[in-house]
């Protein structure tokens, strides 16, 4: 038995689909943002978890809604994505929303940032290509400039 096609068969099964596939995507994201040392790795995990929940359930309602809505394949495709994406869109919003306040600002955990000395050399303006002596020599001669 295949996992896709056995899953693809029921709304929950598609939701479980969407779950699984929203949770490798958060752990791609937070992989890097643990090495950088931007996020802890229990952040990242609570993280991980909202992803695959919000994008399971999000599927899940998705394809209860396009089901129901039925029509030819453009439209449910069509459907799949609006649906999709506004529920994925309201989801983020609202946990931001009620999440902001709870939550203390965030640093970063490498450590103090680094000073570096500032130059004080003048600067000057960066020559364009036009004004460059490559493209001078290529400039067409005009009837005026002779």
């Amino acid at each position: 038995m295949q996992l896709g096609p056995f899953l693809a068969e029921s709304v929950p099964g598609m939701g479980i689909l969407g779950g699984i596939v929203g949770t490798t995507n958060a752990i791609a994201k937070n992989v890097e943002r643990v090495s950088r040392r931007t996020v802890s790795g229990k952040d990242a995990l609570l993280d991980i978890g909202q992803e695959g929940f919000k994008n399971g359930l999000a599927t899940a309602l998705t394809f209860a809604a396009v089901g129901s809505i039925g029509g030819e394949l453009i439209v449910s495709v069509g459907a799949t994505l609006i649906i999709g994406s506004t529920l994925k869109y309201l989801w983020d919003r609202g946990f931001e929303q009620v999440a902001a306040p709870a939550r203390a600002p965030t640093r970063r955990m490498a450590g103090p940032a680094v000073r570096r000395p500032v130059s004080t050399a003048p600067r000057t303006a960066r020559r364009s290509v036009v004004t460059s002596p490559i493209f001078a020599a290529r400039r067409p001669v005009i009837a005026a400039d002779a």
